[in-house]
């Protein structure tokens, strides 16, 4: 009986304690068309890519949902990682030079904690441009090779190739680990998040620059301290953010 009461009272203080971490989610879909994909129309694509349709990729749009892909979701502010957060982190983050295309197309690098790898499948060269690094290393057929990347920036940093104009890419390079990416059909899921603390969500698109998606995320920004989950629910973007 003893122990019977013993558990029941930890279980009640555990009921009522905050959750030391937590998780912000949600979907973007564009409140209009689904523009075409544009195919791109340098020889090289053809000549050394037969076969594939290699479509630029500073707006992804999904016909059926609307999802809107590639909308990177960081935290701003500096914060303290919680645990689960440095257990869940993989040891390295690759971009693969694929079929003519970076693979994925933004991608976040916990600075100091995560090796950056530049990895070609490709069975032509390729270069991978990334002047945050200072680096711009010819990759040959089925290379890789690791980046050193040390400080960090509030924007995504541009990835290109030199021989192929058209592929361009974005890593955002921060000194935490809370950096995601919306997927095909525009949802995102941040988890592992501090609780009881201010945090600085920024919401980031290649052609938008900051995403004010809704009138009080000023310079595409949401400030929020989380006491559990929270579900933004489907967030509608306006196509005129996209037409800078």
């Amino acid at each position: 009986m003893k122990y019977t009461m013993t558990f029941a009272l930890l279980a009640a203080l555990c009921a009522g304690r905050e959750a030391s971490a937590a998780e912000i989610k949600g979907k973007f879909v564009l409140d209009g068309d689904a523009p075409a994909a544009t195919a791109v129309t340098d020889p090289k694509a053809a000549s050394e890519f037969p076969g594939l349709t290699i479509n630029y990729e500073n707006l992804v749009v999904d016909p059926a949902s609307k999802g809107i892909a590639n909308i990177a979701v960081y935290i701003r502010n500096d914060v303290a990682a919680t645990p689960e957060a440095t257990a869940a982190a993989a040891p390295k983050v690759t971009i693969d030079n694929k079929s003519g295309r970076f693979e994925p197309h933004i991608v976040g690098v916990w600075s100091g904690k995560q090796a950056l790898v530049f990895k070609n499948s490709d069975p032509v060269s390729h270069n991978s441009n990334f002047a945050f690094a200072g680096v711009n290393p010819l990759l040959t057929p089925n290379s890789e090779q690791e980046i050193p990347v040390s400080g960090a920036k509030t924007l995504p940093q541009e990835l290109s190739c030199s021989i192929h104009p058209w592929m361009k890419s974005y890593i955002v390079v921060r000194e935490n680990p809370y950096t995601v990416v919306s997927g095909k059909d525009g949802s995102f899921s941040m988890t592992n998040l501090p609780t009881g603390v201010e945090l600085e969500v920024q919401f980031w698109h290649e052609k938008s620059g900051y995403l004010v998606a809704k009138p009080e995320w000023e310079k595409g920004r949401l400030v929020v301290t989380l006491t559990g989950d929270m579900d933004l629910g489907e967030v509608k973007v306006s196509p005129e953010l996209f037409n800078k």
